[in-house]
């Protein structure tokens, strides 16, 4: 697991960083920690992924209806 403030390796058993004391099993945006599944691919409040990342972009035209 990592840690989401400094990015360090953390084996610590109860989550907290060694580096720089934050608990590594916090969302790093929303702060939320799931004690259910500790190292979640999403987090269940905000939806943010500490994996992957994704945009969206669309591109609309106007058109004529028949």
């Amino acid at each position: 697991m990592t840690c989401p403030r400094c990015g360090a390796h953390v084996n610590n058993s109860h989550g907290n960083c060694n580096n720089c004391g934050e608990n590594a099993m916090q969302c790093p945006a929303c702060r939320n920690i799931n004690y259910e599944k500790i190292d979640p691919y999403q987090c269940k409040e905000c939806g943010i992924s500490r994996y992957c990342k994704g945009d969206l972009s669309l591109s609309l035209k106007e058109g004529v209806a028949i």
